[in-house]
């Protein structure tokens, strides 16, 4: 599993957002003139401080992904997953050996993403905000900071 998408597999308890994004040039159809939308309503969603993320950064993300082929990148990320696993499959038996920090919130993949790096990272520091969802940084960001800045300087 590629360390980032614990959360995958819909049918089992996963998030939905996957496939969508994954589908060709379905998710453009559907989000073209509503990726104000689109992008607030999956921030609200992927948050559990739902005020962490400003009107105004909503807007700011909304109008570059509104632009030509924004939204596309995006859900590009998804459609590369299962290659992307390929290519991490081919790598299985190798081990990150560098210091690598996972930060995660309890109310978004929670260990989740620790767990799939356990099993990768012989050197890893865990993070878990404890009152966060999918946006640590905006969400809790003085734990983000305080985690960061303690990894760096070890």
């Amino acid at each position: 599993m590629i360390p980032g998408t614990e959360n995958a597999d819909a049918l089992r308890g996963g998030a939905w957002h996957y496939g969508f994004h994954m589908a060709p040039h379905i998710p453009e159809m559907l989000t073209k003139g509503r990726e104000r939308e689109y992008i607030a309503a999956q921030i609200r969603t992927w948050s559990h401080n739902k005020s962490a993320v400003s009107e105004a950064a909503i807007s700011e993300f909304a109008k570059h992904y509104a632009a030509p082929g924004g939204m596309t990148v995006g859900f590009n990320y998804y459609r590369t997953l299962r290659e992307d696993a390929e290519l991490a499959a081919s790598l299985e038996v190798r081990k990150l050996d560098m210091p690598v920090l996972a930060i995660a919130g309890m109310h978004g993949v929670g260990t989740k993403l620790a767990d799939a790096l356990s099993k990768r990272a012989s050197n890893l520091t865990t993070a878990i905000a404890e009152h966060s969802g999918h946006f640590v940084a905006e969400e809790a960001p003085d734990f983000f900071y305080d985690q960061v800045t303690q990894f760096l300087m070890t």
